[in-house]
């Protein structure tokens, strides 16, 4: 499925990606840390509503700042012990999605909400360390999402023509968000993760899929060699 709310021939010279429930399969592994993280103070609607932004924003609008940093140090360590052993695995489509992309041309960025530290060793495990130009954490440079930090970032490391030469593609509204603050060419949503039609909808992308293959069928057709 392709819905295009806007008609543009900009070609594309950067990729950006999300991970979890874009690229990466999330059998539950993040809530379940999360949940573990906060105990009596989970809330399902908060952690709803922070879902693709950073984790530590997350865990402090649940905890508090006072307990967030404790917090976010029982998550990260759940969710290291789950990727070291083997519970993540790519999205079908995600590692041609990335390959066809770097044929075509484009630059391949990887953002996240997750820390450095996860991110390196989810990259790892997926062996594709070498395959992305660039991968992005929220940090004391750039915010996560819904702000636009992270895809504005990108397009400072990779000198980018335009903005509208950039695309984004994500599994929840606040990707969505962050794309549309940094008036990226293409803000998609995949329907693989964590929100839902209705609520990716809220946040107006430019493109709805039902899976990050079809946002590579987008991309390499205005790619900088089509």
């Amino acid at each position: 499925m392709v819905e295009s709310a806007v008609l543009d021939t900009t070609p594309i010279e950067i990729a950006v990606f999300d991970l979890a429930g874009t690229t990466v399969r999330d059998p539950g592994i993040v809530e379940t840390a999360v949940r573990r993280a906060t105990g009596a103070a989970f809330d399902e609607s908060a952690f709803v509503e922070y879902r693709g932004g950073s984790k530590l924003d997350m865990l402090t609008a649940l905890v508090g700042p006072d307990e967030a940093g404790s917090a976010l140090e029982e998550f990260e360590h759940h969710i290291l012990n789950e990727v070291e052993s083997g519970a993540i695995e790519p999205l079908p489509h995600a590692d041609a999605a990335l390959e066809r992309i770097a044929a075509a041309g484009a630059r391949v960025c990887v953002t996240t909400g997750f820390s450095t530290a996860i991110r390196t060793a989810l990259l790892r495990t997926l062996g594709w360390t070498q395959r992305v130009d660039l991968a992005l954490s929220p940090d004391e440079r750039c915010r996560g999402r819904p702000w636009p930090d992270l895809i504005l970032e990108a397009a400072l490391q990779f000198q980018a023509s335009d903005m509208a030469a950039i695309a984004a593609v994500g599994d929840t509204a606040n990707d969505v968000t962050s794309a549309r603050r940094a008036h990226t060419g293409i803000a998609a949503a995949v329907l693989t993760g964590a929100h839902d039609r209705a609520r990716l909808d809220t946040a107006g992308p430019s493109h709805v899929f039902e899976h990050v293959g079809q946002f590579a069928d987008l991309v390499v057709a205005r790619s900088t060699r089509s």
